[in-house]
């Protein structure tokens, strides 16, 4: 590459190789640094989402400035370099980064969900409409939903694991979380306590985005739930995960708890780098007043600094409250991002807050 942009050596006018050089460079690349998968993926260049193991390598060798005039020399340069702009934080260009994430994850998952039914027992026609019948009453009575039917069980994680085993991994690919998703994709070991997580969508939608980003993280992803049914669930799906890991690796577990009346809600909170509650607060909203949010009050007091809160509901009625819990307690800093039309909240304990998500929360608190 030197010698070609040498001008002193070089015709005035010469023949641009820049780009074959470059073809040539990456498929070389794949063929031969990730062995021994590199030729599977060196056959599906450029569509693969495996560009981000040498866009890993260039991130320590372009400058931010540099990395859309690389993008220009050729097509398999311009799939490297859109996922190393987001690496770098320069203003990536997110609707190509979203359309390749989820082209990646349609076919894993598919993959992920056709093992998974081979080992789950059969679905209960009768027993699934019951349960989604339970779960909108509990989305507007902010009662628990009772998952003990084992075919009621099945047959949620066949509806919802598409859905809600990208949610997570969407939600970080979004521009206002950019700043967690490099948190996530940079700490090995990553400890996740994942509250009301039954059966571990989430542990799913986390590795296979590590895969996606090259991130060789070690996930230890603890599932706490009060319906200890989901027990053989969580420990399918991370016999799976274990089997098919490409780069990242998740140790997934199942603890019962009840998110009010344990103390603590889990061991050693503050070694933990991201709580998760999904789909739970809204179900215990009762409890949670009647306790003035007691169970969220001691997490958030003993969280380390940068650990983060993941607050996905399907309703923000709650947020204002536990918003003001955690400030009671410590300094955090909130982002508000909407998205499958729902408004998520995301905090993190920090010490100074950053004044443009500060005015930004203010924006929308307001409206």
């Amino acid at each position: 590459l030197k010698l070609e942009m040498d001008t002193s050596k070089a015709p005035r006018r010469p023949p641009c190789r820049l780009p074959q050089m470059l073809e040539h460079f990456l498929r070389e690349w794949f063929r031969h640094a990730f062995s021994p998968w590199g030729r599977r993926v060196c056959d599906a260049i450029p569509a693969s989402p495996s560009v981000t193991f040498p866009a890993l390598r260039l991130a320590a060798l372009l400058r931010p400035t540099d990395v859309f005039q690389f993008m220009c020399c050729c097509r398999r340069a311009r799939a490297v370099t859109e996922v190393l702009a987001s690496m770098l934080g320069v203003p990536p260009r997110f609707p190509v980064l979203v359309h390749r994430w989820r082209k990646y994850f349609e076919i894993e998952c598919a993959q992920f969900k056709d093992a998974l039914m081979q080992r789950l027992p059969s679905v209960d026609p009768k027993a699934s409409k019951e349960l989604r019948a339970a779960l909108v009453a509990a989305t507007r009575d902010g009662v628990l939903v009772d998952f003990a039917v084992p075919g009621a069980r099945t047959g949620y994680v066949a509806d919802r694991l598409r859905s809600r085993g990208g949610y997570l991994a969407d939600l970080l690919l979004m521009e206002p979380l950019t700043h967690i998703r490099l948190l996530l994709t940079r700490t090995t070991p990553f400890r996740v306590v994942n509250v009301g997580g039954g059966p571990g969508f989430d542990a799913v939608g986390l590795q296979l985005l590590a895969d996606f980003v090259g991130a060789d993280v070690h996930f230890h992803h603890e599932v706490l739930d009060i319906e200890l049914g989901w027990v053989g669930v969580v420990e399918c799906i991370g016999s799976i995960l274990s089997d098919a890991c490409q780069g990242a690796r998740t140790s997934l577990s199942f603890h019962q708890c009840d998110m009010i009346d344990t103390i603590p809600l889990c061991g050693n909170p503050d070694t933990v780098d991201m709580f998760i509650f999904a789909y739970v607060c809204v179900e215990n909203a009762q409890a949670l007043r009647l306790s003035n949010f007691g169970c969220l009050r001691r997490v958030f007091a003993s969280a380390k600094l940068n650990c983060v809160f993941l607050f996905l509901d399907s309703t923000d009625r709650l947020w204002p409250d536990i918003l003001s819990v955690a400030r009671s307690v410590g300094t955090y800093e909130a982002v508000f991002v909407y998205v499958a039309h729902k408004i998520r909240m995301v905090l993190q304990r920090v010490n100074i807050q950053s004044i443009t998500r500060s005015e930004q929360e203010k924006t929308l608190l307001s409206v």
